[in-house]
């Protein structure tokens, strides 16, 4: 170790340098794309949504750490982290969608300092290996109180993406052309205080019905070129005694019309058929079920996707369960990548102690010049 103490400038210590920025320039544009836990296994620490792409993906969001698990069998593949040090970044993920070119949407949700009310919304656009694609839609709310997010249903189909966004007047369909970035409103529908007795929107992509989630307990639907609103089920109030309590939240729609949709006050997931009439059916139970999406899988099979009782949950659309998880392991392209980022993370490290050391070589006197200075006379 005797290179630590020259009292020159060497080579070695600009390579040292070279070597120390250039690690440190990597560990911090590509920190936030992997798990920094040691553990061979990635825990879902606070699991609120959970969508799937019909090709075998599946998509968690994280809200304990603010990011977006891409999951292939039983593996992490990709990691979308909030708070990207560079770029167009979310930090609450409200909803997500996936399109059919393989493209995550993000619907992220501006909090104000105060946590009481948002400052704005917008929508963000992520490539499929979970890269920055900018923002490609914004709403402010600079003078204008909002305790709610207004924007809903976030759903796709072919090259355009659809939401709802709702105020104390109605709500509005709109949709966006994946490919500029268009926004074009397509229907509005009055209806009074929509923001604040709507817990949820679901859309048919189809033919581009909106189902309405009314907190009271009713499931309506705003249908394509009509102005009303259709009632399509109403729960009614308990009698007094009762202790049945309904609660609708979230919902997700299937391919034959069905509505499900959560339950978080009996803890349970429900159906509305079509084919039924629309009554209410019970299909799953469990706690701290949020949201439902209906989707695909690589069999063709239609499946429910939903988070309950802290795990990531599969069943299919009659309540038979098909998985449930709480962690996952790592791909093979995931931990080459870690193990990238891990190596040049301890270079770093060891390069900035070598560099200390020698810094402190160059601008302390030498030893012996010490020993002469206190020597007696």
């Amino acid at each position: 170790m005797g290179f630590l103490t020259k009292k020159q400038l060497k080579a070695y210590d600009v390579l040292l340098l070279i070597l120390a920025v250039v690690s440190l320039v990597y560990v911090y544009k590509h920190y936030y794309e992997y798990d920094l836990a040691v553990e061979s296994r990635i825990a879902v620490e606070s699991p609120w949504m959970v969508k799937g792409d019909g090709h075998g993906a599946l998509y968690v969001v994280d809200t304990e750490k603010a990011r977006i698990l891409e999951v292939r069998d039983g593996a992490v593949e990709h990691i979308i982290h909030g708070g990207a040090p560079s770029g167009d970044t979310f930090y609450y993920a409200e909803n997500i969608c996936v399109t059919e070119a393989g493209h995550i949407y993000v619907q992220d949700t501006a909090w104000s300092g105060t946590g009481f009310s948002l400052d704005g919304e917008s929508i963000l656009k992520y490539d499929s290996k979970g890269r920055s694609q900018g923002v490609c839609y914004e709403q402010s709310y600079d003078g204008v109180y909002r305790d709610k997010h207004c924007i809903f249903g976030l759903d796709s189909r072919g090259d355009s993406l659809y939401f709802v966004y709702a105020d104390e007047e109605g709500f509005s369909l709109n949709e966006m052309n994946t490919l500029d970035n268009q926004v074009s409103v397509l229907d509005t529908y009055k209806m009074e205080d929509a923001i604040t007795l709507v817990q949820d929107f679901v859309i048919d992509t189809e033919n581009l019905d909106v189902y309405v989630i009314d907190k009271r307990g009713i499931l309506l639907r705003a249908s394509r070129g009509e102005a009303g609103l259709q009632i399509l089920h109403q729960i009614p109030e308990s009698a007094p005694g009762e202790d049945s309590k309904t609660a609708l939240y979230r919902g997700a729609i299937g391919r034959d019309g069905t509505v499900y949709i959560t339950d978080i006050a009996s803890e349970r997931l429900l159906a509305f058929r079509e084919a039924a009439g629309y009554e209410m059916e019970t299909v799953l139970e469990g706690s701290q079920m949020w949201n439902v999406y209906c989707g695909g899988s690589e069999d063709g099979r239609e499946l429910l996707y939903y988070v309950a009782d802290g795990a990531i949950s599969i069943a299919d659309t009659m309540g038979n369960p098909v998985s449930m998880e709480v962690q996952y392991g790592k791909s093979a392209a995931y931990g080459m990548g870690k193990g990238i980022f891990d190596f040049l993370a301890v270079t770093a490290f060891v390069c900035c102690l070598l560099l200390g050391a020698r810094l402190l070589a160059l601008l302390l006197p030498p030893p012996t010049a010490i020993h002469r200075r206190f020597q007696p006379w």
